[in-house]
C-alpha cells in the first residue's frame, strides 16, 4: 500500500496508541504516520515497528490528512474525549475515519460516517486492511460532503447542548 495511516492528537498513555503500535504490527506493510507530541512518545517510539513514523506536532494537517487511507482515533473512555476536531477535518477532506467503539465521540463519529472498532490491535488491524483493499478512499458525493462537513456537525452539537441546558 502507498497510503499511510495517520493519528493525530496527543501522544498520551490516555490515548491508547499502542492500540495502532499493535495494528502496524500485524500490517508491515503499511505505513502509519503519528502527528502530535506529548509525554508517552519516547515510550512510543521505543515499541514501534520500523513502518511508523513519528512526525512531530503540526500545526496544519489538511494535506498529511488529504492523502492518508484513513484517521484514526485509538481513545477510549479514559480518555474523556469529546468531539475530536481531527476526526470533523478528515471527514470533511473525505477521508475515511475508525474510532474505538469505547470513544465517548463514537455515537457522533459514527453519525459522521466514521467506521466503529473493538480496541484491539487485531480488530483496528482488520478495518484498517478492509479500507485498504475495499475503500480506497471513495470520494465523497457533494450531498454526503454537506451532511458531514462543519455547519451540519455545528448545528447537531449546538442542537445537543442545547437540550442538555433545558
Amino acid at each position: 500500500m502507498s497510503e499511510y495511516i495517520l493519528y493525530a492528537g496527543r501522544v498520551h498513555e490516555s490515548k491508547r496508541l499502542d492500540i495502532l503500535l499493535a495494528a502496524a504490527k500485524k500490517l508491515p506493510e503499511l505505513r502509519v504516520k503519528i502527528a502530535g507530541d506529548g509525554p508517552d512518545l519516547e515510550r512510543l517510539r521505543s515499541l514501534a515497528p520500523a513502518n511508523v513514523d513519528f512526525v512531530g506536532h503540526l500545526d496544519n494537517l489538511d494535506e498529511l490528512t488529504s492523502k492518508s487511507l484513513a484517521v484514526v482515533s485509538t481513545s477510549g473512555a479514559a480518555a474523556r474525549e469529546g468531539s475530536p476536531m481531527v476526526v470533523l477535518e478528515a471527514r470533511n477532506l473525505g477521508v475515511p475515519v475508525l474510532m474505538a467503539q469505547d470513544c465517548h465521540a463514537a455515537v457522533e463519529a459514527r453519525q459522521l460516517g466514521a467506521r466503529l472498532y473493538k480496541p484491539t490491535g487485531n480488530d483496528l488491524a482488520a478495518e484498517i486492511h478492509a479500507l485498504g483493499t475495499v475503500l480506497r478512499n471513495e470520494p465523497l458525493t457533494a450531498s454526503e460532503r454537506h451532511n458531514r462537513g462543519e455547519t451540519v456537525w455545528l448545528s447537531r452539537t449546538f442542537t445537543i447542548m442545547a437540550r442538555a441546558i433545558e
